[in-house]
């Protein structure tokens, strides 16, 4: 995922799950340039990462990287962040390595919202 241009941070959940799912953070450099060529609202992160084109964006991004992986392996759901993972706020170690835990239980929430009727029987 982090081949895209436009992801700049991601995570990748799944353990004791019927699918993968994906906490992505954009590279939001990128995306806003991309974005002011479309025309699309830059002024605020919720306004950018609530446009239906940068949703359309990221989906066609996702289908990239779904290519030639067997469906155990595609992200199937995903959820874009708002804010970069950071050693300060403790989703880092400091030789920038993600701190899985601590996503788990930081975005729990999201994480559970995610997987609501998403998972098949």
């Amino acid at each position: 995922m982090k081949s895209s241009r436009f992801i700049g941070q991601a995570v990748v959940i799944g353990d004791r799950r019927k699918l993968l799912s994906a906490l992505l953070v954009p590279d939001f450099d990128t995306l806003q340039a991309w974005a002011m060529q479309q025309g699309i609202d830059v002024d605020s992160t919720d306004a950018l990462l609530g446009s239906e084109q940068v949703k359309a964006l990221f989906k066609a991004e996702i289908e990239i990287v779904n290519e030639g992986l067997a469906r155990y392996e595609q992200i199937r759901i995903w959820e874009l962040l708002p804010a970069d993972f950071t050693i300060e706020t403790g989703e880092l170690t400091p030789t920038q390595k993600i701190k899985r835990r601590v996503i788990h239980e930081k975005y729990s929430g999201v994480i559970d919202h995610l997987y609501e009727g998403s998972e098949p029987s």
